[in-house]
């Protein structure tokens, strides 16, 4: 569970990383992310806009957009996903507005449960005997498994986004 955990990390951010341009640029809800992330971005503390952010922006070598989506994938990818509405963010960011996809990564979803029990196994290594938590294998199996499935539709979701064929799972093969 730990693993499939990480690995939604991983994927996730490795999804960004390829793909937020394309998607924010050919997607409406992506691209209004992006608008969002871009108004915030550039938005002072006490004033209308941050005048030193935004004369780095204006000046990078690299162009304007690409320095704003630059920022933009550091600022997806720079923490760990350790929760349920981190995914949902990612989700949104991409573009994805699957109903059942929404579901999934929701408060109080299995995905949810998942993140929460995986964050007391990590958190409790200290191996601490009056108070352990014993999990059944059945539950963790199907902690593990929903975060993977998860991180196939939202990966599914994007390769539909950008055109690219969906990867099968394994049920499919």
């Amino acid at each position: 569970m730990v693993f499939a955990g990480a690995g939604l990390d991983s994927t996730l951010k490795e999804l960004i990383r390829s793909s937020i341009r394309p998607v924010a640029l050919g997607n409406q809800q992506a691209r209004e992310k992006f608008k969002r992330f871009t108004a915030e971005h550039l938005a002072a503390v006490d004033g209308p806009i941050d005048r030193s952010t935004l004369a780095k922006i204006l000046v990078s070598p690299h162009g304007i957009q690409e320095e704003l989506f630059a920022r933009y994938e550091r600022n997806l990818t720079g923490g760990s996903l350790q929760s349920a509405s981190q995914v949902a963010t990612v989700r949104g960011a991409l573009g994805i507005n699957d109903r059942e996809i929404r579901e999934r990564v929701k408060d109080g979803s299995l995905l949810a449960q998942m993140f929460g029990a995986r964050s007391e196994i990590i958190h409790e290594l200290d191996l601490v005997p009056a108070g352990r938590h014993s999990r059944k294998l059945s539950h963790v199996r199907n902690f593990a498994r929903e975060a993977l499935e998860v991180c196939q539709e939202i990966v599914n979701a994007v390769s539909r986004i950008v055109g690219v064929s969906s990867v099968s799972s394994r049920e499919d093969r």
